[in-house]
C-alpha cells in the first residue's frame, strides 16, 4: 500500500497561475482508525480518515473519508458494502475455524472438499 501525504501539483500552478501568487505543496495527514484493513497495492491520499473496521479492497485508491465499517473499493474507492454485512455472510458459511497450529494436512483436506464441491471435481 502507499500512503501519499502531499501533492506536486504547485509546480503545474505555479507555471500557468503565477499572477494569482506563488503556490507550494499541499501537505495533510492520512488518519487510520481501529482494526482497519487495508489490502494491497492500494493508495491512500493526503487528508483520508479510514474509519473503525473498515475495509480497502486491493488496489483501491482512496481519494475520500471512509465510513466507519464500511468496505471500499475501485479507483476512486466507493463503498461496496459493510463489514457487518461481511461479518453476518462469512458466520452463516458456518467453516470450520482452522488456525496456524491445526495441521497443514487436515486444513488442506478441508478446502480441498470444498473446492470440489464447488468445481464439480
Amino acid at each position: 500500500m502507499e500512503f501519499v501525504t502531499h501533492d506536486i501539483f504547485y509546480h503545474a500552478l505555479n507555471q500557468t497561475y503565477s499572477e494569482l501568487g506563488k503556490f507550494y505543496p499541499h501537505f495533510d495527514t492520512i488518519t487510520i482508525e481501529d482494526n482497519v484493513c487495508i489490502g494491497g497495492f492500494s493508495k491512500i491520499m493526503p487528508g483520508v480518515v479510514i474509519g473503525e473496521g473498515a475495509i480497502v479492497a486491493g488496489g483501491s485508491v482512496v481519494t475520500k473519508d471512509v465510513p466507519k465499517g464500511a468496505i471500499v473499493g475501485g479507483n476512486p474507492a466507493k463503498v461496496i458494502g459493510w463489514t457487518e454485512e461481511l461479518a453476518k455472510r462469512r458466520i452463516a458459511e458456518n467453516r470450520i475455524n482452522y488456525t496456524v497450529s491445526n495441521d497443514v494436512e487436515e486444513v488442506e483436506k478441508y478446502y480441498w472438499e470444498i473446492l470440489s464441491r464447488n468445481n464439480n471435481l
